[in-house]
C-alpha cells in the first residue's frame, strides 16, 4: 500500500514538473530577440531577460556612470529590421564593445519614452554564438 502513495507522489512530482517547464517559467531558451521583447514586454515581468542584437552606431553615451546605447534587432526578418530597444548600463564594458553582435542581460523597464532593457550583463564575443 505504502509503494502505491510513493508512485502516486512521484508520478504527480513528474507532472508538475513538466507542467512547470511547459508554461514557459522555465529558463529553458533565455535568449530573446529585440522583437520579441517588444512584442510583449509585460510577458518578462521582473525576469532577466538576455537579448542579443547589433549595437547601433553613434548611439553609445555615457551619462554620470551610466552608458546608455540602442541595441537592434539580428534576427534577419526584414519585418524587424528596424525594432530597436533603449539600453542602460552601469559598469565597466567588455572589450570589444562596439557597433557589432552583443547580447545585453538584464530587466525590463518602461519610463516615458518606451520599454528600457537595464542590463546587468553584457557580453561581447564571436558574431556566430549569439
Amino acid at each position: 500500500m505504502q509503494t502505491r502513495y510513493q508512485v502516486a507522489i512521484a508520478l504527480v512530482v513528474i507532472l508538475a514538473a513538466t507542467v512547470w517547464a511547459i508554461s514557459g517559467t522555465a529558463q529553458g531558451d533565455p535568449y530573446r530577440e529585440v522583437h520579441q521583447v517588444l512584442d510583449d514586454p509585460d510577458r518578462f515581468g521582473a525576469n532577466i531577460v538576455s537579448v542579443p542584437g547589433v549595437v547601433v552606431a553613434n548611439t553609445t553615451e555615457v551619462i554620470g556612470d551610466v552608458i546608455h546605447f540602442t541595441l537592434a534587432d539580428q534576427s534577419g526578418d526584414p519585418a524587424h529590421e528596424n525594432k530597436t530597444i533603449e539600453v542602460t548600463y552601469t559598469g565597466v564594458l567588455p572589450d570589444g564593445f562596439g557597433p557589432k553582435k552583443v547580447v545585453a542581460s538584464g530587466v525590463l523597464v518602461q519610463n516615458v519614452d518606451g520599454w528600457v532593457l537595464q542590463a546587468t550583463d553584457i557580453k561581447v564575443g564571436c558574431s556566430s554564438k549569439y
